[in-house]
């Protein structure tokens, strides 16, 4: 019995304890992995993008330049004429001061620049940094040899280069009568750059050009690079992610949608796993603890239970021996033996008050049966009266007059309220038969008092348990209301899931004593003949049954200062009682 006291305690303690750890833990991984995930993806792009706008400047100075070499015969012949021979006319000399501003401002206001080459035609020389030049004499000769081998067909490409032990990449762009204008950038300045924007310390930036070459990186990505510099990839506009190496690395890349340019980022997988690894490390440690403190548990609480149950069978052995039984000491509040003990004896006790409560129950139900059966005195006999008299007052008149009016009005609420309570109404019903009932005491104390309305449209077809509004009506002009100047003012509108209703009046108003009074008669179960304040209760009890407890009336109220109702009504379509 020991062992299976054991087992039972040590998985109850064992799945109480470690599933709450292991659902809190994938929640917490699940969670937190798809936000890292999302964080990575949002930095990548903002450094993909930052790394393409600020490299595509270059583009941009170059196809001013090669605008205004292409398109403006006053420059480019004068220039052509310059870079042809050695002879330079007074007005050739004037062009050329309009291009080697430019050429200057762009090579040393721009640090990323170097140098910028110009050539048109076949001369044999050349502009640098707006200074002429010979192609054979000046000291970086390799650029016009890979001009000469480049197709004519293409007419932008990249290389890298160095130019006196600085490591260069050299932009080509071809222009119109042969020439070609070439852009030689600091490669150091873009991979500083690169670094700057990333947002990871392992992350790799680089910038690959149209034959897959890497032109810029923030740092050396050793074997890598030979798997992202391959022309694997045909969707030139997208920003996808792929990984590589047997998935140790998360590769977003993003390709130019005007230049052949290539910008790619890499992050191991090792930093977005991560965070989930010292989870899943966590977890498996918090399991660890948990199967110790379970065991423990289980023991100590297995071992405690056996010596309870033990003495149980003892006590009932020498009872049912007809022997004397021991003395039972509560040492523990919460104590299994005990309460045990405990609950044996006062059970006898609770089933005698439940019994009580019961027989209790069973004749209130009598009562109010008895009670409803005494008003219920043939409604269609009071009904058919009614009826009667408004012919016989219409006979004697010969006209229709108010007394017509009010007998009709009086039917109507006495059919509204006869009618089968199961049925539910709406609430445009509701303030249609109460309005009627206004209509019958305001012409019996002679209009003395108001009643004004206000409520929202898009409350008058929801349901409501009937004659809601009319006993609170009637206890105000009971109490108050009747007298000349009195008011009255009927709120309905929606709170949330609910449905207010709100009834003000002028009235005296009451004490805090007699309020408390009021609120304690509500709640009262008996005092079924007493006459005042029924209609409250009864409203009170009919919320309540229908819709819950927390659905009640509740009344404010000082001296002086008249009453205020207020209860609210679960917003639904209109149905029958029977069905909700």
């Amino acid at each position: 019995m020991l062992t299976k006291f054991f087992i039972k305690n040590f998985m109850t303690f064992i799945i109480a304890v470690s599933i709450p750890v292991l659902i809190f833990s994938l929640m917490v991984m699940y969670v937190f992995q798809n936000s890292l995930k999302e964080d990575i993806d949002t930095n990548t792009h903002k450094a993909l993008n930052t790394s393409k706008e600020t490299i595509e400047l270059i583009f941009s100075d170059m196809n001013s330049m090669k605008i205004l070499i292409d398109y403006n015969p006053q420059l480019s012949l004068p220039l052509f004429r310059v870079l042809s021979t050695d002879q330079v006319t007074h007005e050739d000399t004037t062009a050329l001061k309009l291009i080697r501003p430019s050429l200057k401002s762009s090579s040393y206001s721009r640090l990323y620049i170097n140098s910028i080459y110009v050539k048109v035609g076949d001369s044999k020389y050349f502009l640098a940094n707006g200074d002429k030049e010979s192609i054979t004499e000046y000291y970086d000769t390799a650029w016009y040899d890979s001009f000469k081998k480049q197709s004519q067909d293409t007419m932008l490409w990249t290389e890298k280069r160095r130019i006196n032990d600085l490591d260069i990449v050299s932009i080509y762009q071809r222009t119109k009568l042969n020439g070609v204008i070439v852009i030689n950038v600091r490669q150091e300045y873009f991979n500083n750059m690169l670094d700057s924007i990333t947002s990871y310390d392992d992350q790799y930036l680089t910038v690959l050009n149209e034959k897959g070459e890497m032109l810029f990186s923030n740092k050396d990505v050793g074997q890598l690079s030979e798997s992202i510099s391959g022309d694997s990839h045909t969707d030139e506009s997208s920003l996808f992610a792929e990984l590589l190496q047997s998935d140790r690395y998360r590769v977003v890349e993003m390709a130019s949608e005007q230049y052949n340019f290539k910008y790619v980022s890499i992050i191991p997988t090792s930093t977005i796993y991560s965070s989930a690894l010292l989870i899943i490390k966590l977890t498996l440690y918090s399991a660890i603890v948990s199967l110790l403190i379970s065991s423990l548990l289980a023991y100590y609480f297995s071992n405690r239970n056996y010596r309870q149950i033990a003495n149980i069978l003892k006590i009932f052995k020498l009872a049912k021996a007809g022997m004397t039984l021991p003395n039972v000491v509560e040492k523990k509040k919460n104590d299994v033996y005990s309460l045990i003990l405990n609950d044996t004896i006062n059970s006898f006790v609770n089933q005698s008050n439940m019994n009580l409560q019961l027989s209790e129950r069973k004749y209130r139900q009598v009562l109010a049966e008895l009670t409803a059966l005494q008003y219920q005195i043939n409604p269609h006999f009071l009904f058919n009266t009614l009826q009667s008299i408004n012919f016989e007052v219409l006979n004697i008149t010969q006209r229709p007059s108010f007394a017509n009016t009010m007998i009709e009005q009086l039917s109507e609420i006495l059919r509204y309220s006869l009618d089968s309570p199961l049925h539910m109404v709406t609430i445009r019903e509701e303030i249609e038969i109460t309005k009627k009932y206004i209509d019958i005491q305001r012409y019996r104390f002679d209009d003395t008092f108001k009643v004004t309305w206000t409520y929202e449209q898009d409350v008058l077809e929801c349901s409501t348990i009937r004659l809601l509004l009319q006993p609170i009506i009637e206890n105000s002009v009971h109490y108050g209301v009747c007298k000349e100047g009195g008011y009255c003012h009927i709120t309905i509108r929606r709170v949330g899931d609910d449905i207010e209703f709100e009834v003000t009046d002028n009235g005296p108003g009451m004490s805090e004593q007699r309020l408390d009074e009021v609120a304690a008669s509500l709640e009262s179960e008996h005092d079924y003949g007493i006459s005042e304040h029924i209609g409250l209760r009864n409203i009170h009890s009919r919320l309540r049954l229908k819709y819950g407890d927390e659905y009640k009336l509740s009344i404010r109220s000082n001296p002086g200062e008249g009453v205020t109702v207020t209860f609210r009504i679960k917003s639904q379509e209109t149905r029958s009682l029977s069905e909700s």
